[in-house]
């Protein structure tokens, strides 16, 4: 091999090490909630719930709160390993809401985290 040819092995080589250490270490992260942080609604959902970026391990929950009682619970959704969801049979009430959510990912990594919306 020449000089040339061994000094693009080792750029290509340290560049795909680099790429693959990223990927490997990066966390998870909130990829989506409902109702959106700080969102006005005019009517009450039935549904809350907070999907990640990565699979989340069984035991992810949040409580949906209104002033200091718990209106909703909320565990994995058996339907997607990314998210976790409360189902209400009836819609929220007027009033303003805070979204407690607490997960740990496959990597071991545990989150926490909270949000709030009002229904007007």
């Amino acid at each position: 091999m020449t000089r040339t040819t061994l000094r693009r092995a080792a750029v290509l080589g340290t560049l795909g090490a680099l790429t693959f250490s990223t990927t490997a270490l990066g966390h998870a992260e909130v990829d989506q909630r409902l109702p959106k942080p700080g969102a006005s609604l005019s009517s009450g959902p039935k549904t809350v719930y907070v999907s990640f970026t990565q699979q989340i391990k069984s035991g992810g929950s949040f409580t949906v709160t209104r002033g200091s009682r718990t209106v909703l619970r909320g565990k994995n959704d058996p339907r997607n390993v990314k998210r976790i969801i409360g189902k209400s049979s009836k819609r929220l009430a007027k009033g303003t809401y805070k979204v407690t959510w607490r997960a740990t990912y496959i990597d071991g990594h545990r989150e926490t985290g909270s949000w709030t919306f009002r229904v007007r």
